[in-house]
């Protein structure tokens, strides 16, 4: 995620929370900042859907029984083991891919419904993210 992008959460996260008085959590919202709370995720998240990861080209992967492992070069050590779904993911992790395209493309090969694949295709991104294999 670039500057410019940290930038604008961080202060529209700093707007909300001084709009709520602090109080920007899940276990309690204000009714009249319902709106806000609702704007500010479908804010993230659609410009989560349109970002562009890359694989990190220091990490490689190989098969494994009914897995893929990842691997790194530098560290010469297993990173992670992918089951198929993540290991399409990972492959599609190509930088020309957006993330609502990968999230289409596994709704219509597997049958789940998009907004549950969405979540997941997220959830595994992110994972991916703090493990070092993609660049967000």
């Amino acid at each position: 995620m670039n500057i410019r992008r940290r930038s604008l959460f961080k202060l529209a996260a700093g707007g909300m929370l001084i709009f709520m008085g602090g109080a920007a959590t899940v276990t309690y919202r204000h009714p009249k900042s319902e709106w806000l709370w609702h704007a500010w995720h479908q804010l993230r998240f659609r410009t989560a859907l349109k970002i562009r990861p890359t694989r990190n080209q220091d990490i490689y992967d190989f098969p494994r029984e009914n897995y893929t492992v990842l691997a790194s070069h530098s560290r010469a050590a297993e990173i992670a083991l992918l089951n198929p779904t993540a290991k399409r993911i990972w492959e599609m992790c190509n930088g020309q891919s957006r993330v609502c395209d990968i999230v289409a493309t596994l709704a219509a090969g597997s049958g789940v419904e998009p907004s549950r694949c969405r979540r997941d295709v997220v959830f595994t991104l992110a994972h991916f993210q703090r493990l070092g294999i993609v660049h967000i």
